[in-house]
């Protein structure tokens, strides 16, 4: 599993989406999905869900009442592997094209404004 997680500063935190099973979880066999997310609860998410085989495959990252929120459908496979980043919109093409050029594909994308700021969420998937 080749598994990266925001790398900038303040997503430090994030999007490594945890799989205890808490509020806003919903689990049917192979798929789990996770919704309205704190950074912080997304980051140990995703970091939990990778360890037991789960691979993210949607992200979208929103603002509500100032807390920046985040839902992410993830499955079960072993055939991918798979970077996801949070970024502001002027670091983000620079990472795609990184990205693009190892032979990984955008299989999913969301924008949203952070304190006015533009930022966008991806998830890139390879074969193995």
């Amino acid at each position: 599993m080749s598994g990266r997680l925001f790398s900038h500063p303040r997503a430090a935190l994030a999007l490594a989406l945890s799989l205890a099973l808490a509020a806003g979880v919903s689990a049917g066999g192979r798929t789990v999905s996770r919704s309205g997310d704190t950074l912080e609860e997304a980051g140990r998410a995703v970091k939990q869900l990778a360890k037991q085989g789960y691979v993210p495959m949607t992200v979208k990252g929103y603002e509500r009442r100032g807390k920046l929120l985040f839902d992410m459908t993830f499955e079960k496979r072993n055939d991918l592997l798979w970077e996801t980043w949070d970024f502001p919109e002027r670091a983000f093409n620079k990472k795609d094209q990184e990205l693009k050029k190892n032979g990984f594909r955008q299989v999913s994308f969301s924008s949203y404004t952070v304190k006015g700021e533009p930022w966008h969420s991806a998830v890139w998937h390879r074969k193995r």
